[in-house]
């Protein structure tokens, strides 16, 4: 479920991440981008520990996403050859997230879904 053919995409509802996921793939590679709700806020230092040390990041090339760290902030974070960065980023509508694979890499988007589960704090108004 959620797979693409080549060109095309797949999305996917995720109520209980209060997301949408969407899955592309070209050119033999597969890449996933997830759009949260502006209300889902993201705990910095968990979501860097993650993408530092999971084992879902071997397959990644690239990641680049726009989280909200507190009420009034949202922070780039950024991920290449497996080391992460973080900066402040400006106000956002939401928090989204594009993860590319490597070529060859297999997908497994649920187990993204639950590592975004893991990471994300306690939904906040507004």
């Amino acid at each position: 479920a959620g797979a693409a053919r080549d060109g095309a995409a797949a999305e996917i509802a995720l109520p209980a991440l209060a997301a949408e996921r969407r899955v592309t793939r070209h050119l033999g590679r597969e890449a996933g981008a997830w759009v949260f709700e502006r209300r889902v806020g993201f705990s910095r230092p968990a979501l860097l520990r993650a993408l530092e040390t999971g084992p879902l990041v071997d397959g990644v090339e690239r990641l680049k996403g726009v989280f909200r760290t507190g009420p009034e902030h949202w922070a780039l974070v950024q991920l290449v050859d497996g080391r992460a960065s973080v900066a402040e980023s400006s106000w956002r509508r939401d928090s989204r997230v594009e993860v590319l694979l490597r070529p060859g890499a297999t997908p497994d988007w649920p187990a993204w879904d639950a590592l975004w589960g893991t990471v994300t704090g306690v939904a906040t108004p507004g």
